[in-house]
Order: structure tokens, then C-alpha cells, then sequence
């Protein structure tokens, strides 16, 4: 069974759940592959996830992160000469080190959607980020995560079925493949970024 696209995948769910013709089953499908997706949001972060935004800050240093936000990767501040790499550190630490304006801006927080730069101040900050993956749906039939990796989309999505089926054997199958299939995302993740790179002594040499 072909796997290209929302349509097939909700199809080979429910053929391997073995449930054709259940209509509540069939009608749960989309849930199941929206759970799938929270699931593999959570845990993978491969090149394919990564993203970049520019956050224009307040006065109060602070900006809305982009909807699709996951987790940072690094944080430069853009409108000083030369641009500066910010650190991350908790909002309480920020709140007690940096409690007021002014002063050359070293590090940022991140508090619900709210992205915060210490000490705040206005500017403009390339934020570089792990993405959420597009989430599939009708008017968005397919993704990079179903292309390159269909199995990780079925087995995910086939875990969430089992507590609906009160299935937990099941569970333990789908859950298995689904493991196997994100890890070979990531094997082939580090093997793109690192496999082929010099390893370089630091310092002097003889």
C-alpha cells in the first residue's frame, strides 16, 4: 500500500489496525495521526526541523516566538557591530541578574511563547530553531516526515490506537517499530553532518 499522502496514510492505519469498515475507528483516524505527530514533535530533532526567524524585540526585549517553535538551537543578536551570540538562561536567573534596562545585552529566556533578551532592549535577534513538523491534514497532504520517513508516521500513529482498541499488545509492537524508525532517522541525521568532517587538533602541533 502506497504511503505518499494524509489520504493513504489514514488508509493503511486503519487496514493494519485491521478495522475496515469501522466507521467510529475510521473517524478517529485523523487523531491518531495528530497524536502521532505531538509524539515525534517531542523527541526527534534532525536538519530537516531546522528553521530560522528573525524577532524584532520591544523595548521591553521581548518578541513572540514563531508558531511552529520547538526548541532553540542558537541565538545571535543582529544589530550590533560585529552580531553577538546570546546565552540561555532561566527567566527567575534573568530576573534577578538583569532586573533592570541597559547594559549590553548577554543573554535571553524563554517563557511560554515569549522570547525575553537580558538586559532587555530593543533589537533585532536571528533566532535558529528545531521546527514543528507541518502537520498533515486535508488541505496539507503530505510533509518532508511522510516522504523520507513513512513507517515512523504509521507505527507512530498505530500506537495511538492500541488504548482505543484496548490493544496494549499492540502497543508493544507499534511502539517498537516506531522506535526503530526514528532512530534510523537520526543514524542518517548524524551521518549527513558529521561522518565526512576532519577531526582537527586544537593548539600547536609538532
Amino acid at each position: 500500500m502506497a504511503l505518499s499522502n494524509y489520504t493513504e496514510l489514514q488508509a493503511a492505519i486503519t487496514k493494519w489496525a485491521m478495522r475496515s469498515g469501522d466507521a467510529d475507528f475510521e473517524a478517529t483516524v485523523p487523531d491518531f495521526i495528530v497524536l502521532c505527530e505531538r509524539l515525534v514533535n517531542g523527541q526527534l530533532r534532525v536538519r530537516q526541523m531546522e528553521a530560522t526567524a528573525t524577532l524584532t524585540l520591544d523595548v521591553n526585549g521581548e518578541a513572540t516566538l514563531p508558531g511552529d517553535y520547538l526548541a532553540f538551537r542558537d541565538v545571535t543578536l543582529t544589530t550590533t557591530a560585529p552580531p553577538r551570540s546570546l546565552y540561555a538562561v532561566s527567566p527567575d536567573y534573568a530576573t534577578q541578574e538583569h532586573p533592570f534596562e541597559g547594559g549590553q545585552a548577554q543573554a535571553f529566556s524563554i517563557s511560554g511563547d515569549t522570547f525575553r533578551m537580558h538586559p532587555k532592549g530593543a533589537g533585532d535577534v536571528r533566532l535558529r530553531y528545531y521546527a514543528a513538523i507541518p502537520a498533515l491534514s486535508n488541505a496539507n497532504v503530505t510533509n518532508w516526515l511522510l516522504t523520507k520517513a513513512p513507517d515512523v508516521y504509521l507505527y507512530g500513529s498505530l500506537i495511538q490506537t492500541a488504548p482505543f482498541m484496548m490493544d496494549d499488545a499492540r502497543m508493544a509492537v507499534w511502539g517498537a517499530l516506531f522506535d526503530k524508525g526514528m532512530e534510523a532517522l537520526t543514524s542518517e541525521d548524524h551521518q549527513a553532518k558529521y561522518m565526512r568532517g576532519q577531526v582537527r587538533v586544537q593548539g600547536s602541533t609538532p
